[in-house]
């Protein structure tokens, strides 16, 4: 049995009783005990410093704005904190009963990242798609590093998920609207080159001045014409 107890200078100790009753009456009452008492105050204290740093790990582990991951190097997660709960639909009790394996969109990825991080021992923004609950694909970028024993073997992984599904989605849209402009910019260009070389061709059957400022000024769009068009396709290269 622990208790507090005060001693003699009023400093609060931690005790713990250890004893047994030895004699008892006739009808089963303890008469006689002998014991000891173990002053546990330094145990007890180390103890209380390990659950009050074990608070606010996490504290700071569930309030970290991204995915916070513990893994072994057999799929066993270990913890996820409430920013992973979120991401990927699962309650924490349900996610500790996964196997990591199971939020990978494509069991690749996760050969992938072992191969990886075990070479290196570390992994920056290594990009791979992940699965929700619901089913739901999503692209994320993963940091981590390798978890290793005492004997200096990989035991697991520990690391950070960031979700980039919309960064990616953006991408891809502002890459679309690109590529209209471009197809739209090229026909236009091209009609342009098309009534620029009928106005040149007109031009250069009539002998005046104007007709030779006409052919100046249809040469420098040509010239402009010309630049774009290379622009473009060193760019597509």
């Amino acid at each position: 049995m622990e208790h507090r107890a005060i001693s003699k200078s009023g400093e609060i100790k931690w005790i713990l009783c250890i004893g047994k009753v030895v004699e008892q009456d006739k009808q089963g009452n303890p008469l006689r005990a002998i014991g000891i008492h173990l002053d546990i105050t330094d145990k007890k204290t180390s103890q209380l410093k390990i659950v009050e740093s074990e608070i606010r790990y996490r504290q700071i582990f569930d309030h970290i704005d991204e995915v916070f991951f513990i893994t072994n190097t057999d799929g066993t997660i270990v913890d996820f904190n409430l920013k992973g709960e979120t991401l990927f639909g699962y309650s924490r009790a349900q996610i500790l009963k996964l196997n990591v394996a199971d939020l990978y969109a494509s069991p690749k990825d996760r050969i992938r990242f072992k191969k990886t991080i075990e070479e290196k021992s570390f992994l920056k923004d290594f990009e791979l798609k992940m699965k929700k609950k619901d089913g739901t694909i999503i692209d994320v970028l993963v940091n981590g590093v390798v978890r290793r024993n005492q004997n200096n073997k990989i035991i697991g992984y520990i690391g950070i998920i960031r979700d980039i599904s919309m960064r990616k989605e953006l991408e891809e849209n502002i890459l679309k609207i690109q590529e209209q402009f471009d197809e739209q910019t090229s026909k236009f260009i091209q009609d342009l080159q098309g009534k620029l070389d009928t106005i040149l061709q007109t031009s250069s059957s009539l002998e005046s001045e104007p007709s030779v400022r006409i052919k100046e000024q249809v040469d420098v769009l040509t010239s402009i014409i010309n630049e774009y068009q290379k622009s473009i396709k060193r760019k597509n290269e």
